[in-house]
Parts: C-alpha cells; structure tokens; sequence
C-alpha cells in the first residue's frame, strides 16, 4: 500500500503568519475606506456638499484593538474648524468600544457626522462611509487571498 504523509514543521510560525497577514489586509482595507470616504464627501454635487469647514473630513479615523488615530483626527477637526473662523471647537464625537483582533473600525469623530451619513427628519441623508465599505466589497476577497499567500511564502 502507498502512503503520503503530510508534515508542516512550521506549523505555529506558518499560523502566525497568516494572522499577521491577515491584520496587515484589515488596516490596508481600512485605510482604503477612509480615504475612499473622504473622497466622497468632496464628491457630493456642489448644492449638497456635506462641507462646511471641513472638520468632519478631517475627522474621519482608522481604529485597531491595538491603535487609533481618533485623537489626531479630532486635532485635525479642530485645526479645520478654527481655520473656518469659528469661535468654539467642532463637536466631539462620543468614544467606542475598541475593535477586536482582526477587525478595524472607520469612524468620523464629529457628533454631526451620523446625521449626515443617515440623515434626519428634516435633512436627506448624504451617506459617505457606507458607500465607501461598499466599494471596497470586490476588493476584499482579492487583498485577504495576497495577504494570507504572501504570509505563507514567508514562513514556508
């Protein structure tokens, strides 16, 4: 009788790879959405454009378990809204709990970024990060397939 064996050595090493290839693809895709958001605020036709000072673009911020920017984007709201001869600053958005491992949350840090994104009774809403997710969907599976494949040929 024939018999193949199959063997990973590497099998912890190979495993820690792919997770780290895995965390490497959630911040890219995040990263990509945010900057795919902001670009669609300043989209919007010019008699609907979301921008007053700037401040919600600004606002917007990437956030891992392990890190996030949510504090320099609210300095840069607050940079934008200052430079808009306001008298007071923007806002600020209540804190969330922390993504898990292998997850990355896109948040705006300005209160009034949600009535924007879903509206409100009086106002349409002009949703920017949704359709920034969504455009990401085709990529998602693509960037996931290299990350775990490059993490791979490193480890094996």
């Amino acid at each position: 009788m024939a018999e193949v064996r199959l063997r990973i050595d590497r099998f912890d090493l190979a495993k820690s790879g792919v997770r780290k290839g895995l965390d490497g693809a959630v911040r890219a895709l995040a990263s990509e959405c945010q900057a795919r958001a902001i670009d669609n605020i300043g989209a919007y036709p010019e008699a609907r454009r979301p921008i007053d000072t700037g401040a919600m673009q600004a606002s917007i911020y990437v956030e891992t378990a392990d890190s996030s920017e949510r504090q320099e984007a609210l300095a840069r709201a607050a940079e934008q809204y200052a430079t808009a001869s306001r008298a007071e600053a923007p806002p600020e958005g209540a804190a969330s709990p922390r993504p898990a491992d292998l997850e990355a949350k896109v948040a705006v840090g300005v209160e009034y970024g949600v009535y924007v994104e879903q509206g409100t009774p009086k106002m349409a809403a002009r949703p920017f990060l949704e359709p920034a997710l969504a455009s990401l969907e085709a990529e998602t599976e693509r960037v996931v397939k290299e990350a775990v494949a490059e993490a791979l040929r490193e480890v094996l």
